[in-house]
């Protein structure tokens, strides 16, 4: 404070008027959507609630999204009697999907006892798919050789996990 009020005007130094207000009390929402040019698209939901001690948060999501692309490739070897041609066809889809949500719950009584409580999940699917075309053809191009191979490949994990803590403020200074 470069001019302080009397009660502070004979204090060696200067004086530090510091302010602090405490978190806003009422509800609060809010829901996202979004998308995107590759092929992914979610959304979420946000519900805070506080009162004098008490905060509830949730919050809520889904994210997906399809990945899609292709490639090729052609060789030619060429014999003294013939010419081989391989020809490679690929293609892939993969395909994600993301659900999470999380509570929070915090809890303030007689001055020095809190609760706060977390539930929090996560989870992730996955489905990738692709195909590759191997063609042999000699040099009439009639087809010698023909293989494909397909390729899948699904996962799936969560990862819940829930934490407690109970705090008590001792009387003394940091004493917890």
């Amino acid at each position: 404070m470069t001019n302080p009020p009397p009660q502070y005007a004979n204090e060696p130094g200067g004086v530090i008027n510091i302010i602090t207000r405490k978190g806003k009390v009422g509800r609060t929402a809010r829901v996202q959507v979004y998308g995107g040019t590759r092929g992914e698209s979610g959304g979420s939901a946000n519900l805070n609630i506080r009162k004098q001690g008490f905060s509830v948060n949730f919050n809520a999501g889904y994210g997906y999204n399809i990945y899609q692309g292709y490639g090729y490739s052609r060789r030619q070897n060429f014999f003294g009697d013939s010419t081989s041609y391989l020809n490679i066809d690929n293609r892939y889809r993969n395909r994600n999907g993301r659900p999470n949500f999380r509570f929070n719950l915090d809890r303030d009584w007689k001055e020095r006892h809190s609760l706060n409580l977390v539930i929090q999940y996560n989870e992730s699917q996955q489905h990738n798919a692709s195909a590759i075309q191997f063609l042999d053809l000699d040099g009439a191009k009639q087809a010698t050789s023909l293989s494909s191979r397909d390729i899948a490949l699904s996962g799936y994990s969560q990862n819940p996990s829930l934490n407690f803590t109970y705090s008590h403020r001792g009387r003394r200074e940091g004493e917890d």
